[in-house]
């Protein structure tokens, strides 16, 4: 080393003595040793910068005194062929859908990128077309290797593939274990043309009419996730009960859920630990205020000690309201993997955790077709940046490398469970905090205010609008309407909604709120708007021009036709007497007008500028087209 480090100035030393002598004394540290070392002994050491906050311990360390144990007997039915004949069908079927879209015909070879360019898949379903052509190829439909492409299976009669598939969706439609896997992938494989083309977007297909109902039963409820949820709920209790017993009542054990979703890993766990309810603050977080709306109404009542709170674990915690190192147990189930950078997001959320705070994850740790087929259609699959890390074609992280992040972000006795259970790469993996947070230098960053913009609003431009000043009471009618339902959605006084405001600065309005705030308003206006729609006319004044413009003479006779419902007023009286839930049937849905001339426009004779991954501005609106991204990290 001697030829790697060199000695300190004085200043340098004194400092590094009274850090030291501050951190051994208060027993934070072992042992220490300043030096100045060189680049290549800080790669080796993987030194991390930024600023680093080290809590004292107020607990002892007590992993090591509970984890030796068994793993929990599997109760379910091993069923390796069954999954096996259930591939097969789904790789026929994935096949047959993705031939008419660019799949050369057989004999023929053509590169992935021929098949990008001459089908109309957008950008971003490209990943997920690689992926899924791995599978073909593994099923023996295609040869695919180094982006040549070329099909060696005939293409048998859909018909009776179809068939075939329909009663393997019967035969196993009453089966707890298969049923809502079985649906969800029916769902998506009917609509995958027009999901991979952009005619309707996954979320609208796995959440269909803003509903969890689709991927709820993926989470519980079925043998295999009952298994390994019960192994962390294992963990947790024995955890309580041990910090029970050496602790005095009035230390209360705080535990905050990651990315809690529909709940299925905190049904199991919150019933488990309800007899030391007094000893526990249990925080039910996700970055979806849907899922957080439907948590309060399935385990609200029943848990008083649980409270409710959106969380990012990409994001910093002071900028959510989240107090660091402070909770006790941190849980994410089946949610870390779905972030740009693993390493980053395990560094936000050890920020959370005191010394000697546990942490429990149940993630996947190898590839399935299922979660390929269904949650890879979602962007939120491919998020992934730290390719290194990731088992390829997916964001998913093998036990090896979770190990070695893990104890790289100063996480100890790194241990996995569920090894004896099924053989589907599920693990519960658990681990202790060491205190350190090693976080950037904090900012003055403004704290989100309860999901809904109140003040310094984020305002949208106000779109070009064909509505004449006539018409005003149409606009009002229909503006009433839409703040009225949006505040439905989220929750909220109604006062809270601003016209000019962008709908993405309610943190609550996400994809699956998205979807029933437009199916309320197809359902109370009689017409038939998609939700994607929300990306085109992204505020309420903007979304209420459109609606006004496109379905002028039809909400007019709404208005002529229903004296008692014509001003704002009465049509919020009318909204509350209807029952939200109530989806728009195909009946009444109507035919939309033809959009009037405008003896105003605008003729656009020439344009030059400079556009983010295009050379000019044909290739600019290409990529628009197809969703591609152009914002890319700056080079180093």
């Amino acid at each position: 080393m001697e030829n790697h480090t060199s000695s300190l100035e004085d200043r340098e030393g004194f400092d590094c003595f009274v850090q030291s002598v501050n951190l051994l004394t208060k027993g934070l540290l072992e042992q220490n040793l300043c030096l100045r070392p060189t680049s290549a002994v800080k790669e080796m050491m993987k030194v991390k910068s930024g600023k680093v906050a080290i809590y004292r311990p107020t607990t002892e360390p007590m992993l090591h005194s509970f984890l030796q144990w068994p793993d929990r007997v599997y109760q379910g039915a091993i069923e390796e062929g069954l999954v096996t004949q259930m591939e097969a069908r789904v790789a026929a079927l994935l096949f047959v859908q993705l031939c008419p879209l660019g799949l050369p015909p057989r004999g023929t070879t053509v590169n992935i990128k021929d098949i990008y360019n001459k089908s109309n898949i957008k950008t971003k379903y490209h990943s997920w077309l690689s992926e899924c052509l791995r599978i073909l190829e593994g099923h023996g439909y295609i040869h695919y290797k180094e982006d040549q492409v070329s099909t060696v299976a005939d293409i048998k009669s859909e018909d009776i593939i179809w068939q075939d598939w329909q009663k393997t969706v019967s035969e196993y439609s009453e089966d707890q274990d298969w049923k809502v896997q079985i649906k969800l992938l029916d769902s998506c494989l009917r609509k995958l043309p027009d999901i991979l083309e952009g005619r309707i977007l996954a979320t609208d297909v796995l959440f269909a009419n803003s509903s969890i109902q689709n991927v709820e039963g993926i989470y519980k409820e079925n043998a295999i996730s009952d298994y390994f949820n019960s192994i962390l709920a294992d963990v947790m209790e024995m955890y309580i009960k041990e910090r029970v017993a050496k602790h005095p009542p009035q230390k209360r054990i705080r535990i905050i859920e990651a990315g809690a979703g529909t709940g299925g890993t905190s049904a199991t766990v919150l019933k488990r630990i309800k007899p030391y309810s007094n000893h526990i603050d249990y925080v039910y977080t996700d970055i979806s205020k849907s899922f957080l709306l439907f948590a309060e109404e399935q385990y609200g009542e029943a848990y008083s000690n649980l409270t409710f709170q959106t969380w990012n674990v990409e994001q910093p915690l002071s900028t959510q309201g989240i107090e660091a190192g402070s909770y006790d147990i941190v849980i994410a189930s089946n949610v870390l993997h779905a972030t740009q950078s693993i390493k980053e997001t395990l560094k936000q959320v050890k920020s959370v955790l005191k010394p000697n705070g546990l942490i429990l994850l149940n993630e996947m740790t190898q590839k399935n077709l299922f979660a390929t087929v269904t949650f890879g259609l979602l962007d939120g699959w491919w998020l992934f940046k730290d390719d290194d890390l990731r088992i390829d074609g997916s964001p998913l992280i093998d036990p090896p490398t979770w190990q070695r992040v893990m104890e790289e972000e100063g996480f100890k006795q790194v241990t996995f469970l569920g090894e004896h259970g099924p053989k589907n790469g599920q693990r519960i993996i658990v681990a202790e905090s060491d205190g350190w947070i090693r976080l950037p230098a904090p900012q003055e960053v403004k704290r989100e205010v309860e999901h809904v913009v109140t003040e310094d609003y984020s305002v949208v431009p106000k779109a070009d609008t064909k509505v004449n000043p006539s018409d005003k009471k149409i606009t009002d009618y229909v503006k009433g309407i839409m703040i009225e339902q949006l505040a439905i959605a989220l929750k909220v006084n109604r006062d809270r909604i601003s016209p000019e405001v962008a709908f993405s600065e309610y943190g609550g309005v996400d994809s699956i709120l998205g979807v029933a705030f437009i199916n309320q308003l197809n359902e109370f206006f009689k017409i038939d708007l998609n939700s994607a729609i929300l990306f085109d006319y992204t505020s309420v004044q903007r979304l209420t021009d459109y609606i006004a413009d496109l379905y002028h003479d039809h909400i007019l006779s709404q208005l002529d036709n229903d004296q008692g419902h014509s001003s704002e007023d009465d049509s919020r009286q009318e909204l509350s007497q209807r029952n939200p839930s109530i989806p728009l049937q195909n009946s009444q849905k109507i035919e939309t007008k033809m959009v009037k001339d405008n003896a105003q426009a605008i003729a656009v004779v020439g344009m030059t500028g400079q556009f983010p991954d295009a050379p000019d501005l044909v290739t600019f609106w290409e990529n628009l087209k197809n969703g591609h991204d152009g914002v890319h990290e700056l080079p180093p």
